[in-house]
């Protein structure tokens, strides 16, 4: 009986130990998030964009338009945070009010295309 009393007390341990080295996993994925996450303002600025925009129109690059356009596409979505679908449905007008720090507006595509 006392052999069965510790091997229950051992398994008792074990798992215990286990549940513990659980949870540190589990908080120490939740502050890994936790830290990789920016702040919005602080990843990009507009000058960070007009400075892109710039770069693109210089003649240190490439000049094809389908440089220029997936350089510019990239940084979008990027910026933005936003889907390719619903990169497709911005125009120019919209990008030069949002470069004029007015709202604009983009149409949220749900669920998969």
């Amino acid at each position: 009986m006392t052999t069965e009393l510790k091997e229950l007390k051992d398994e008792i341990r074990m798992l215990r130990e286990e549940a513990e080295r659980k949870e540190r996993e589990t908080q120490a994925k939740r502050e890994k998030k936790k830290s990789e996450k920016r702040p919005f303002k602080n990843s990009v600025t507009l000058e960070d964009i007009k400075g892109v925009l710039e770069e693109t129109k210089s003649e240190s690059i490439s000049h094809s338009y389908a440089a220029c356009r997936d350089r510019i596409c990239v940084l979008l979505i990027y910026i933005l945070g936003i889907r390719v679908a619903e990169l497709k449905q911005i125009t120019i007008s919209q990008i030069y009010d949002y470069l004029d720090k007015k709202p604009m507006e983009i149409a949220k595509v749900k669920g998969k295309i």
